[in-house]
């Protein structure tokens, strides 16, 4: 497995745990993430699953420090929602 495949593993973990249907706009990203992405119509953290590593990995503008921006926030959403209702 390479580094872009394990990075995309910890987004599907915690894209389990939210909603599909969430705006990637609500996560905090860079603003050339987000066009990028948007680019691609991967606007859902439900698009996002259906590109799969390799499906993101090609996409223009996307490499490994993307990728590790969209997991960390994504990670960051986990937590606020886990803090939020108190666990």
């Amino acid at each position: 497995m390479d580094q872009f495949e394990a990075i995309f593993n910890k987004i599907k973990e915690h894209c389990s745990k939210l909603d599909r249907n969430m705006l990637l706009d609500k996560l905090a990203l860079d603003g050339r993430v987000v066009s990028a992405l948007k680019r691609a119509n991967v606007r859902t953290i439900g698009d996002l699953l259906e590109k799969g590593a390799d499906g993101i990995q090609k996409i223009r503008g996307i490499g490994i420090g993307s990728c590790e921006q969209v997991e960390e926030a994504l990670d960051n959403m986990v937590k606020n929602q886990y803090e939020d209702l108190g666990t």
